[in-house]
């Protein structure tokens, strides 16, 4: 498969971007990490570490770390960074708003590659991973690895 938009979501029709704040819908949308989203999980052929360098001044240890074996081969660095970056600020906003919603985004795998973002650039939101660890997405969950207690949800929707 070729990374970039998927077909399917060029059918959907989105809302413009505004200035305003954002809400938790808006954080589903791929065209809101635009073209550099896929790096992260694109595979093929990946910059080894030690090419991997900005335009202009230099990465930190803890971005190069979390740039290791991202970056597919031609690609800028700088990119897949700022896409990491703006998953943390997608979770700083959601946990000020409401600490559930970024939890539930987590779990429902809404904020695309949260945990390895949070690891590796924004670790003062490892709580909220390690929460959404125990969490199930919305929806009808049964079986054997359905671990007993009180699940509620913090945007139900019709399952």
């Amino acid at each position: 498969s070729v990374p970039g938009p998927s077909t399917e979501a060029a059918a959907t029709p989105t809302a413009p971007t505004t200035p305003e704040a954002p809400t938790a819908p808006a954080t589903e949308e791929p065209a809101v990490s635009g073209p550099s989203a896929p790096a992260a999980t694109a595979e093929g052929p990946k910059t080894p570490t030690d090419q991997l360098t900005p335009a202009t001044g230099s990465f930190t240890k803890k971005q190069k770390e979390y740039l290791k074996d991202r970056v597919p081969q031609g690609m800028d660095p700088a990119a897949v960074l700022q896409t990491g970056q703006e998953t943390c600020d997608k979770l700083r906003y959601l946990v000020k708003a409401d600490r559930d919603t970024a939890v539930g985004a987590i779990a429902a795998e809404d904020i695309s590659d949260a945990p390895a973002a949070v690891a590796g650039l924004c670790p003062e939101h490892q709580d909220l991973v390690d929460e959404a660890a125990y969490a199930y997405p919305d929806g009808t969950h049964t079986g054997k690895t359905l671990r007993p207690g009180v699940y509620r949800s913090a945007s139900p929707s019709k399952n």
